[in-house]
């Protein structure tokens, strides 16, 4: 069941815009993954899970040239009755897996002529996680992280455009989930053609 409601108001001669989002979710029978020892899992239901909070964001053109993105999200979550209830990661009350209570990010935009470029950053808060392994004392929690990304293009002609980007623009080790690491620096060129 969902129950979401929300509002957009545009402002300055639509150079801003904001908007808000309150969410109630209930989900019975989610499908999650846990540890039967050693290496071996297995897929269970874990039961009934709830999930509410709000989303914010906002946009804004001050220049014709610029845009700036931004948003948060606070998510309440649990999990009200579990299949697992002896497991300290699906136990009742714990807060749903691997769902940040808080998330945003932030994004800036600049078009020029053939030339575009942006910078985005990620935030993720901590969450609950495993990494269903026999470490003692096992993992239940994953940080969360920032990670930041740029992008660059040059149009060529309007069918060939060159383009430049780097993910975690400042190399952050971190795992999502945990026990899979996610690349570092990771730096990509090419040219999109279109026909």
């Amino acid at each position: 069941r969902a129950v979401e409601a929300g509002i957009e108001q545009r402002l300055a001669a639509d150079r801003v815009k904001l908007d808000a989002t309150w969410f109630d979710n209930r989900y019975r029978n989610i499908i999650g993954l846990r540890s039967t020892g050693g290496y071996n899992s297995e897929y269970f239901n874990i039961g009934l899970t709830r999930a509410r909070g709000a989303e914010i964001g906002a946009e804004v053109a001050p220049h014709s040239t610029v845009r700036i993105r931004a948003g948060y999200t606070f998510v309440d979550s649990a999990i009200v009755e579990s299949t697992s209830s002896f497991s300290p990661v699906f136990a009742p009350g714990q807060w749903a897996f691997r769902r940040p209570r808080n998330s945003g990010f932030l994004q800036g935009a600049w078009s020029w002529q053939r030339v575009t470029a942006d910078v985005s950053g990620t935030l993720i808060g901590r969450f609950v996680d495993s990494d269903f392994s026999s470490l003692e004392p096992a993992l239940l929690e994953n940080a969360g992280r920032t990670v930041w990304n740029a992008r660059a293009s040059y149009r060529v002609t309007t069918a060939i455009t060159g383009i430049v980007a780097v993910d975690n623009l400042t190399g952050r080790n971190y795992q999502e989930p945990l026990g899979y690491y996610a690349l570092q620096r990771a730096v990509r060129a090419g040219v999109r053609v279109q026909f």
